[in-house]
This record gives structure tokens, C-alpha cells and sequence, in this order.
């Protein structure tokens, strides 16, 4: 399961963002409350998360 992520924001947008740990992007699904609190581009960024598993999408959920 995956609670958090720390890294670098890479990309930004009001739907989702992407996160890059160590040199793997994760894709993170945000609201727009979450997108306003985001720092800028290519800064450091903590994030926790909440995965969602169905049977047809493994989802990763952000918020602050």
C-alpha cells in the first residue's frame, strides 16, 4: 500500500499531478483544493495518498 509520496513535482494540472521518487513518476489523481496547496514545478512535494484497487483500475488518490 502507498500512504505517501516525497519528491519532486514534475507535472501540475487540476486533475492530476506527477511526482517523481527517486526517478519513477507516480501519476496521483488530486482535487482542486489539493492543486491549489501544490508547489511550483520541479519543487519538492509531499503528498499523502490513498490507493484504490477495483477489478478494472489500481488508482492512486492525493490530498494535503
Amino acid at each position: 500500500m502507498i500512504v505517501h509520496l516525497s519528491g519532486k513535482l514534475i507535472i501540475k494540472d487540476p486533475s492530476y499531478a506527477i511526482v517523481d521518487v527517486q526517478g519513477v513518476g507516480y501519476k496521483v489523481f488530486i482535487s482542486l483544493n489539493t492543486f491549489n496547496a501544490l508547489p511550483n514545478i520541479n519543487k519538492d512535494v509531499y503528498i499523502s495518498t490513498y490507493y484504490n484497487v477495483t477489478e478494472k483500475s489500481h488508482d492512486l488518490f492525493g490530498f494535503n
